[in-house]
């Protein structure tokens, strides 16, 4: 899920996607082209700062987008879901934080 505080701007733009929500036996689901649209208009609008997504969702659509950034701002973060377990090693933030603190 890529997340903002539920709020839908005035040409009806949301600032949040569900990504394939096959549990909810939704009929159509979430391309990549999609969350990939979604990200970077995220990552254009200066009242982002702040980007939530699952690691799951960014491991099978966006990874190479987030992994191929220089810019800090708009921040983003991979958090756990439900249906995975949270794996440290595949996190973006923790393998920064590793090469800061013993090198690579």
């Amino acid at each position: 899920m890529l997340t903002g505080i539920g709020e839908r701007n005035v040409r009806g733009e949301n600032n949040y996607l569900i990504v394939d929500e096959s549990n909810l036996k939704l009929i159509i689901e979430t391309s990549k082209a999609d969350v990939e649209n979604v990200l970077k208009r995220f990552l254009k609008d200066n009242d982002i700062s702040v980007v939530l997504i699952t690691q799951d969702a960014s491991e099978r659509f966006v990874k190479s987008m987030i992994t191929g950034r220089d810019e800090i701002y708009p921040i983003i973060l991979e958090i756990p879901s439900k249906e995975k377990d949270y794996e440290a090693h595949k996190d973006l933030v923790m393998q920064r934080a590793h090469r800061l603190l013993y090198g690579s």
